[in-house]
């Protein structure tokens, strides 16, 4: 039988799967949207300022997702040992590193902005 978590203290499956989740996919919206703006910063005179505001935004949502999950960690009890507390503390250390390992993806995915201009290629 399937094991459901339950109505301890602590963090809820929302919050837990939202910090799994929400790394990855800031990650590729930065990385899409930066994409399909390039064409519009090179037409407007090659000025990379219009690329920074979605970095900076999927920035901060990748921080949250690594405060949400230590929030969690820290919130689930130490004591009881069931499955439904190792699950939790599994996706919180999970959402955690994955949040962590996003940040540094937009960062490294900021790099060619810093060296190249956008209409290097076009």
């Amino acid at each position: 039988m399937e094991e459901a978590f339950d109505a301890r203290p602590g963090p809820g499956p929302i919050t837990l799967w939202t910090s799994i989740l929400i790394g990855p996919l800031t990650w590729l919206t930065d990385l899409s949207l930066r994409y399909a703006l390039v064409s519009w910063a090179c037409q407007s005179g090659g000025r990379q300022p219009l690329l920074w505001p979605t970095t900076v935004v999927a920035l901060i949502l990748c921080a949250a997702g690594v405060l949400m999950a230590w929030k969690a960690g820290r919130e689930i009890a130490e004591a009881d040992d069931s499955a439904a507390v190792a699950r939790a503390r599994f996706m919180s250390f999970l959402g955690f590193w994955i949040s962590l390992f996003s940040i540094l993806a937009v960062l490294a995915a900021v790099v060619p902005n810093l060296i190249l201009a956008p209409c290097s290629f076009s």
